[in-house]
């Protein structure tokens, strides 16, 4: 059956083959080494306000954060609008 099967055929099956079951293998791995992780993980938590900085300052960070990405959506929209016209 397989006799008149190039041989390039017969390797690149071959190949396939070996993928499918390395990543059957791979996720399996992941998913018992999930069991065992999720039992020692800790809490997120807050990163820690530096030596001399306030909850002001880290709220005028935030505050600048988000004035920045609305500056790039205002752009994306000018830009958006420009194609259209």
């Amino acid at each position: 059956m397989f006799d008149n099967v190039p041989d390039w055929v017969w390797w690149v099956a071959v190949i396939f083959a070996a993928g499918v079951i390395g990543q059957f293998g791979k996720s399996l791995t992941l998913k018992i080494l999930g069991l065992f992780s999720k039992d020692n993980m800790e809490p997120e938590v807050k990163p820690a306000i530096e030596e001399g900085e306030s909850e002001a300052t880290m709220d005028v960070k935030k505050q600048k954060k988000l004035t920045k990405s609305e500056l790039k959506q205002a752009k994306k929209v000018v830009k958006a609008q420009a194609k259209h016209n």
